[in-house]
């Protein structure tokens, strides 16, 4: 299993029937909805970007639009554990992500 897999099934275990919304439009981000949509038969509602030149129609929108909605959207922040200083940070911040 690959980190993307187990991106995937964390997910599933976790997003509690809400809408699963994924940060950044990368072939990563991409490879996570496709295992969501493969082998979990979830469907991504939207990519989010921070940068507004990267913001493209329905499908990747502003990250303004998950404000205050932890209870209708699951955020997954696609990072590689092992290999990604995000995944330290956010575990210095006393939350673990992976």
């Amino acid at each position: 299993m690959n980190w993307i897999d187990d991106v995937a099934e964390n997910v599933f275990q976790n997003y509690r029937n809400r809408k699963i919304v994924i940060w950044g439009y990368s072939s990563a981000s991409k490879g996570i909805a496709a295992v969501l949509r493969k082998s979990y038969n979830l469907t991504t509602e939207f990519f989010i970007e921070e940068k507004a030149d990267n913001i493209a129609g329905r499908a990747v929108r502003a990250l303004n639009e998950v404000d205050d909605k932890s209870n209708e959207y699951y955020i997954v922040i696609p990072m590689d554990c092992n290999n990604d200083k995000k995944a330290d940070k956010l575990r210095g911040g006393g939350v673990y992500a992976c």
